[in-house]
């Protein structure tokens, strides 16, 4: 069996959309809300946080709903299709009306307009991640999986870039991710047949002698423990915690930091935005060391690769804090953001195999679902603690935000530090 990579690029227009619009989202959320609350309130930034982790709050009841709801669809345009095309075109509808709804003085219709664009990403955000596992067959998901993933990391670099060259304008980058979510909406429904592909998908496994009962069954992984080490699946699920505890809250609120720190310390060439322009090459770092996070894992195992992570992301989070403390923008910044990016991927490549790793082959289902539960957890707890100690009821300070995440990652280092590793498992 091969994997058809062009039309996995096609299936991954989707993913695309919901990356690039999470980054503008997250940009430029923070700030409306901020202009709205900041003169009125002490407790601003603990707002703003609970507001900012409703997409994960939403996520936790909508996504299995909407599975449900997309598996039991019977419709000419299969599945998943449908669903995709809903979502797309209502969050690009709601999405765009979003800085009208800041201008507009009113507090409850931004609000409204924010709930919108959530109930409306969600309806989406299942069924465009199941549709590629829907018509690849078992053995090809890996790969397929690397395709959307690049996919993804396509929509975080026009949103980022949307928001680097437009940032002095709150309208462009709404128009710009709406204008591209419709555009790949288009490309995506001239290119994607759903039906078609489920029945190519059901001939590859004929042809491989493989039914697709067996196919569909849950995965075994090889190399998993015989029998679950629950202390050290707890301590993997803790770094787990923290880590996203961490980077969420950075990503949640770097538009503000970058207001109160970095814009006031420095004036970049064509109005570039200096918050965005830092984070870029942390996205880029990211994407560069996923494949060198794997195989430097396979030489001296993935506990010390995912403590090299966190040493990376601790340190530059560190930096960051001295410099803004200090002097405010520098380019030295973008080092700093870089290697944080190479610390993060470090983690996430390695530490879901590290939970395998620790748990029995029958349950590694459920050990699955525990590791997105601490990953989802974090990321709707964050947002509110973060902002409540940078808000006028505790420090008072944007400058905080990467103390911090700095506190956050020794934490997830020290956990992961008792981890024990007996193996240190080599990965071929």
């Amino acid at each position: 069996m091969k994997l058809n990579i062009k039309r996995t690029v096609y299936i991954g227009l989707a993913f695309l959309t919901t990356m690039l619009l999470w980054q503008v989202y997250n940009w430029y959320v923070p700030i409306f809300l901020n202009d709205f609350l900041s003169d009125v309130f002490a407790g601003d930034k603990l707002v703003i946080g609970i507001i900012m982790a409703l997409d994960n709050l939403f996520a936790l009841f909508m996504i299995p709903l909407m599975s449900y709801f997309s598996d039991k669809t019977k419709n000419r345009l299969g599945r998943r299709v449908p669903y995709i095309i809903a979502g797309i075109l209502l969050s690009a509808t709601f999405f765009v009306l979003l800085p009208f709804a800041n201008d507009s003085g009113h507090i409850w219709l931004l609000i409204a307009n924010t709930l919108l664009v959530l109930t409306a990403m969600n309806i989406y955000r299942s069924p465009c991640v199941a549709l590629m596992p829907d018509v690849t067959p078992k053995p090809l998901r890996s790969k397929a999986n690397s395709v959307i993933n690049i996919c993804g990391g396509c929509g975080v670099a026009i949103g980022y870039l949307s928001i680097v060259f437009f940032s002095y304008d709150n309208y462009i980058p709404f128009f710009i991710t709406s204008g591209v979510m419709i555009l790949m909406l288009i490309i995506f429904l001239f290119k994607v047949d759903e039906k078609k592909f489920v029945a190519e998908y059901r001939k590859q496994l004929e042809e491989a002698g493989i039914s697709e009962e067996e196919d569909q069954k849950e995965e075994i992984i090889e190399g998993g423990a015989t029998k679950t080490n629950y202390k050290n699946v707890l301590l993997i699920l803790a770094v787990v915690f923290f880590v996203f505890m961490a980077n969420n809250a950075v990503e949640t609120f770097i538009s503000l930091y970058s207001e109160y720190v970095f814009v006031e310390t420095v004036s970049l060439p064509l109005n570039m935005n200096p918050g965005a322009l830092v984070i870029i090459p942390f996205g880029i770092g990211s994407f560069l060391c996923a494949v060198p996070a794997a195989l430097l894992a396979s030489k001296i195992g993935r506990k010390r690769v995912v403590n090299i992570g966190a040493i990376m992301m601790a340190g530059a989070y560190i930096g960051v804090s001295i410099l803004g403390y200090s002097m405010g923008f520098s380019y030295f910044l973008l080092l700093l953001f870089l290697i944080g990016g190479f610390g993060f991927s470090f983690i996430t490549i390695n530490i879901y195999p590290l939970v395998i790793d620790n748990c029995s082959s029958e349950n590694v289902g459920k050990y699955t679902g525990y590791y997105y539960t601490a990953s989802m957890l974090a990321q709707s707890v964050t947002p509110a603690v973060a902002g409540l100690l940078m808000s006028g009821l505790v420090f008072n300070d944007m400058r905080f935000l990467f103390p911090y995440a700095t506190i956050c990652m020794i934490i997830a280092l020290l956990v992961s530090l008792l981890i024990v590793d007996d193996k240190l498992k080599k990965e071929s």
